[in-house]
């Protein structure tokens, strides 16, 4: 039995239907970044204006329902970072942010107070330090002095609306920092690891440091 072929015309996107699909379907990329935003406590929502916005741009990308995804990551990439290092539980997707993401993140950080931003940052390195933990083996543990930790909030608030805990993941690089943990363990099976004031101010100097004493 011979294959029948059938030729079909597929008239693409346009607005209207991208809209749908963004605020319609079950599995939307929207939908996706809402549920993404309340595990950390934020209550995200989108304009209508918004969704007009984002379904125009994903039209021009030219590849259907996936430029809604492209829009969406360039939209919220720096959102889905740094809100959950702030005390802000309510977000408001508007048309400007669509057009200006990073202006309108920086928009919705200066609704919070000095001591929101206290508070955070402190809460924000304590993430950090259960991050770092968990690149390490089980036995060992890692953490930050206060003094430490005053230095880092101090130091990440000098930085262009860099959260503490980016901030610290930069500082430290985490990688490099696990890894030298994981000889010094293996070589002394020391378990405990304070993360001093020394080792805040420069890391790489202090990492040295300790590998030298197991010379």
């Amino acid at each position: 039995v011979g294959r029948v072929p059938v030729r079909v015309s597929l008239d693409s996107l346009d607005v209207g239907d991208l809209k749908k699909i963004l605020a319609g379907a079950e599995g939307s990329v929207l939908k996706q970044f809402i549920r993404d935003m309340e595990g950390y406590g934020i209550n995200m929502t989108a304009t209508d204006n918004a969704l007009n916005e984002i379904a125009k741009m994903a039209e021009k990308e030219g590849t259907g329902a996936r430029g809604l995804v492209t829009i969406l990551e360039k939209t919220l990439r720096q959102h889905k970072y740094e809100l959950p290092s702030t005390s802000i539980t309510e977000f408001v997707l508007d048309k400007q942010t669509v057009v200006e993401p990073k202006a309108g993140l920086y928009r919705l950080l200066e609704t919070t107070t000095e001591d929101d931003v206290m508070a955070v940052r402190l809460k924000d390195l304590k993430r950090w330090e259960t991050k770092f933990n968990r690149q390490l083996l089980p036995t060992t543990d890692a953490w930050l002095t206060d003094d430490a930790i005053n230095y880092l909030i101090l130091k990440s608030l000098e930085g262009d609306d860099e959260s503490a805990y980016s901030f610290a993941s930069r500082h430290f690089d985490d990688a490099l920092f696990a890894t030298v943990i994981k000889q010094i363990y293996e070589s002394t099976s020391q378990k405990l690891f304070p993360i001093s004031l020394d080792a805040a101010k420069d890391p790489k100097a202090e990492f040295r440091k300790w590998l030298d004493l197991l010379s």
